[in-house]
């Protein structure tokens, strides 16, 4: 290669180099995308974590312990679920009870 062809492929590099400069506004684009991304990626993953959760479970126990063991779990989860919902139906009809009879029992002093 000639001095004059290896001084045209230098002038070539730089001028490639100097395109691909990226000052500060250019950094701080760079990074504002890049958290963005990051961002939306984490906010994708927290609306889809439960369902995630709930698949990853299913496919763990059932490798691991078996289907029937799987259903068995399930099985318990959902009636704990339940009574805590039926405790948590008569705490709140024991709060109206008591609220009901404390205005009756108001009107009935007036």
């Amino acid at each position: 290669m000639s001095n004059d062809q290896l001084s045209k492929l230098n002038d070539m590099i730089s001028n490639m180099n100097n395109m691909n400069i990226c000052d500060a506004d250019c950094q701080k684009k760079k990074k504002v995308d890049r958290l963005r991304i990051q961002y939306n990626a984490a906010r994708n993953r927290k609306v889809n974590a439960p369902a995630e959760i709930e698949a990853t479970r299913k496919a763990y126990f059932i490798e691991d312990k078996g289907s029937q063991y799987y259903t068995q779990y399930m099985e318990s989860e959902y009636k704990k679920e339940a009574q805590k919902e039926v405790v948590d139906f008569f705490n709140l009809s024991d709060k109206y009870s008591l609220l009901t009879k404390s205005t009756l029992l108001i009107c009935h002093i007036s």
